[in-house]
């Protein structure tokens, strides 16, 4: 998880918040091209003995298993940002300020915005699984840090109501 503020000033601060992800891209690709050289040599050895299809099975193995690597890293990208930000009134010349969520899983991002007077922060509970947090505003909602495990949403929930808390007070103001 990442919590930041750019430059100090709240009008610019945002929450963004990422999978844990302790495996670089570099670490990746060492480790699919250590993986190849330990299924090229085998083969090589098996197919020396005899084996002819070795060569063709190895290959399809390394396939199918950068294949599922690569899934799990795309998956691994999901991003949730929290930021306000200030829009301007269709009927008059006055902005006003929105607390925007955005929603990143792979190439599809979600994005909505709420009112910080109105938006508050819920846990709900699933049957079987861990809890949901929601930012919730007249009627819609939006889950927030759905692959994070349970102290880290916790943790979440705390700094999100905090920035609305800061968000109220400048709307307020």
């Amino acid at each position: 998880m990442v919590y930041g503020s750019i430059n100090g000033v709240f009008e610019e601060q945002r929450i963004q918040v990422y999978p844990n992800r302790s495996l670089s891209t570099p670490a990746l690709q060492r480790i699919l091209a250590f993986f190849f050289a330990a299924c090229a040599v085998v083969a090589a050895f098996s197919w020396a003995q005899g084996n002819i299809w070795a060569p063709i099975f190895a290959l399809g193995n390394v396939a199918a298993v950068a294949a599922g690597l690569r899934a799990a890293w795309r998956a691994s990208e999901a991003c949730d940002l929290v930021f306000c930000t200030y829009v301007s009134d269709a009927t008059s010349t006055r902005q006003t300020q929105r607390l925007v969520v955005e929603n990143r899983r792979g190439q599809r991002t979600v994005r909505c915005e709420f009112d910080p007077l109105w938006a508050r922060v819920v846990q709900q509970a699933r049957t079987g699984g861990p809890a949901r947090l929601l930012l919730i505003s007249h009627g819609r909602s939006v889950e927030l840090g759905s692959f994070l495990n349970a102290d880290q949403r916790e943790t979440l929930s705390v700094k999100i109501k905090e920035f609305l808390r800061k968000a109220r007070e400048r709307a307020v103001s």
